[in-house]
């Protein structure tokens, strides 16, 4: 059984782990792509209804997110990005399904109807 993790932080850098888990019970965690993810990329959050896009968020005084799209194989390219119109980063990052809006700490975001399809970015605050 294996998992895939996508991880952001401090580093600049998304980086995409696979984790392998034997049948005795042990593991194995392998690098299988890096990729660099802006400015701090320290939350993350995958597309409620499209599981091969992910959005980042970038620590600037402005607020910023990045769009990536994710292949089979894990690896991340950078789509898209927009100004969040917030002052500074938020404290956590969500997707919202029922509303098609992505949520950065207390900013609501509502993108445009093709997000669900597309890692295109335009956006607006709610």
């Amino acid at each position: 059984m294996s998992f895939t993790l996508i991880v952001g932080g401090y580093a600049n850098l998304i980086t995409t782990l696979l984790f392998t888990l034997s049948g005795s019970g042990t593991g194995s965690l392998s690098q299988t792509s890096q990729i660099a993810g802006g400015n701090s990329p320290s939350w993350l959050a995958l597309s409620p209804v499209n599981s091969s896009i992910l959005y980042a968020n970038q620590e600037t005084t402005v607020g910023e997110v990045v769009s990536f799209t994710i292949d089979a194989s894990g690896k991340l390219t950078q789509y898209d990005s927009a100004p969040t119109g917030g002052a500074g980063v938020g404290s956590y990052m969500e997707t919202d399904s029922k509303h098609h809006g992505l949520r950065m700490g207390g900013l609501w975001i509502d993108c445009a109807s093709s997000w669900q399809r597309s890692a295109a970015l335009r956006c607006r605050q709610q």
